[in-house]
């Protein structure tokens, strides 16, 4: 006859909680980076320029763990592992939008929208190392008031890591 071991809770050595098993044997992992990050400014926006700018997303949703930087709109991975990444901004430009998710000032994902008044979006999954840097920019050809929408249901950038 085997014995069933029941897990509750595991610590890493710092004594931090890492996993939970509730009740019903789901899996809770608290400490599991996630954020949603966007703009706090509200509709139409301009970049007043028409080459690639990172996208000012000084605002989270949530930010589990802290690791989106709102000063300077990256997310900074707190370990090695296998990340999903979903980037999307709503535009205004009629010739082109380019949206890049980028890893250390690299793209690793790449959108090229030509039709005015939708929404470019990229996703993709990464595997980053301690301390790997992701944003996201955007580049349009032509620049006015009305660029992007900032919403956050329509531009932003979010994250997790899978495992």
């Amino acid at each position: 006859m085997s014995s069933i071991l029941k897990v509750d809770t595991i610590q890493n050595t710092g004594g931090t909680t890492g996993l939970t098993i509730d009740s019903s044997g789901r899996p809770l992992t608290p400490s599991r980076p996630a954020f949603k990050a966007h703009s706090s400014a509200s509709g139409w926006q301009s970049f007043a320029s028409t080459l690639e700018v990172v996208m000012p997303f000084n605002a989270t949703q949530h930010n589990v763990g802290s690791h989106w930087d709102t000063s300077n709109y990256r997310f900074v991975a707190p370990c090695n592992g296998v990340y999903f990444f979903y980037g999307q901004l709503y535009h205004n430009d009629s010739t082109q939008c380019q949206l890049r998710i980028k890893v250390n000032g690299s793209a690793v994902a790449f959108v090229n929208n030509r039709t005015q008044g939708t929404t470019a979006g990229a996703s993709l999954t990464y595997e980053l190392s301690t301390s790997d840097q992701v944003n996201m920019t955007a580049k349009l050809n032509s620049t006015d008031s009305t660029d992007w929408y900032a919403d956050p249901s329509y531009a932003f950038l979010c994250g997790y890591l899978i495992g």
